[in-house]
């Protein structure tokens, strides 16, 4: 398993569901947890348009690092 396969158990007992945009997780979501290393492919990931895209009392959790 390389991680990106559904679980739907596992969606099922927490009550989640997978998106397939980022947009349409940042429209839905209460909150927004970031985890990745910074490297060219995630670089700027996350902008304005998705900012503006979250609802107004979502919360962003950002515990990327840097190089």
């Amino acid at each position: 398993m390389n991680g990106h396969e559904r679980r739907p158990a596992a969606e099922q007992t927490l009550q989640a569901s997978r998106v397939e945009r980022i947009e349409d997780l940042c429209e839905q979501a209460d909150f927004v947890s970031l985890h990745v290393d910074l490297n060219p492919a995630t670089h700027n990931m996350f902008g304005a348009h998705l900012f503006e895209a979250m609802k107004n009392d979502a919360v962003l959790v950002n515990t990327s690092r840097g190089p």
